[in-house]
């Protein structure tokens, strides 16, 4: 066989024809590059963000402390009550007699200690000098018509006990009162008060009365119906100075605010932005979401007259 001159470029070529597949078989495959969302970042100039709602200043679930048939709910629903006004009465009948009872006892001991303290009148002393110089006269005049009408056995008995019975009288009246007797009234005093003021707290029991002045915004009780102690049966609330307290500040921002920073509300339902600050942050935290929360109480510095207790808003704290 004649190869010739191209033997040694025939001899080459699958050597590279075999070289350039091995090179292609090892290339590795791109991997993509993930695309990343575009970081969330607060607004320009805010510090820190938070949701929150409208409550009042000032609210209260009231109950009663006692348990009875409501008799009397003279408020209603969108009334507006002034501290110590009557809400709700219960059926107080017994209540009523037993202070009467009390009160009546206390009468009884404080005399007793003012005539122990007084000691005998002079009338007292008087009569109970005739009682004895009658009953020793009666004696006498017994043994004097001994001889005359003997009296029997009896009769001098009865007059002789007579005698020591007006003589005791009088020697009580004329001995100063024991100090045992006066703190034995005194105690009995001490008593008697005491069981005044339990009844007159009995009696307080069966009204509710409102601790604060403020608006009737519910009642969960009708009249006729039994309330047992500490039911809810009215809501109370301060609905002229409203707040906002915050429910998702994270404990990340907390170093960004403190109490008197300055803030702005955004009110959803009235889209309007409203002024405030910072009056207190809680000092134990809650969770929203899976995070770690701070609640503010943020004081408003205008109140709309279409604000309502309720409603959501946008807490945003700005840079200085």
């Amino acid at each position: 066989m004649i190869l010739g001159r191209n033997f040694p470029t025939l001899l080459l070529l699958p050597i590279c024809l075999l070289m350039a597949g091995c090179s292609g078989l090892s290339q590795p495959t791109p991997t993509p590059v993930p695309t990343l969302p575009p970081a969330v970042s607060q607004p320009v100039g805010s510090v820190a963000r938070a949701a929150g709602v409208v409550v009042p200043a000032q609210k209260a679930l009231l109950g009663l402390s006692g348990a009875g048939r409501v008799v009397s709910i003279p408020v209603a629903v969108g009334d507006q009550v002034a501290a110590g006004d009557l809400l709700m009465q219960l059926e107080d009948s017994t209540a009523q007699a037993h202070l009467a009872q009390a009160q009546a006892a206390l009468l009884r001991s404080q005399a007793n200690l003012a005539a122990l303290q007084a000691g005998p009148q002079p009338a007292q002393v008087a009569a109970a000098q005739a009682r004895l110089d009658g009953a020793q006269a009666h004696l006498n005049q017994l043994t004097l018509d001994r001889l005359l009408t003997p009296a029997t056995p009896s009769q001098l008995a009865e007059a002789q006990a007579l005698v020591r019975s007006a003589q005791a009288e009088l020697d009580l009246l004329s001995a100063a009162v024991p100090p045992a007797a006066i703190a034995g009234a005194e105690a009995a005093i001490a008593e008697a008060t005491a069981g005044v003021q339990s009844a007159q707290s009995a009696l307080a029991d069966t009204a509710l009365r409102a601790p604060f002045a403020g608006t009737i915004t519910a009642l969960q009780i009708a009249q006729g119906e039994m309330a047992l102690p500490g039911q809810p049966v009215v809501t109370l609330a301060d609905l002229g100075r409203l707040q906002v307290e915050t429910t998702d500040l994270s404990e990340r921002d907390l170093g960004q605010v403190s109490a008197g920073t300055q803030v702005v509300v955004y009110v959803d339902a009235l889209n309007r932005e409203l002024g405030g600050h910072i009056i207190r942050i809680a000092l134990q935290s809650t969770t929203a979401g899976g995070d770690v929360v701070y609640p503010l109480t943020i004081e408003l510095g205008e109140q709309p007259p279409e604000l309502r207790w309720g409603m959501s808003v946008d807490v945003e704290v700005r840079a200085p």
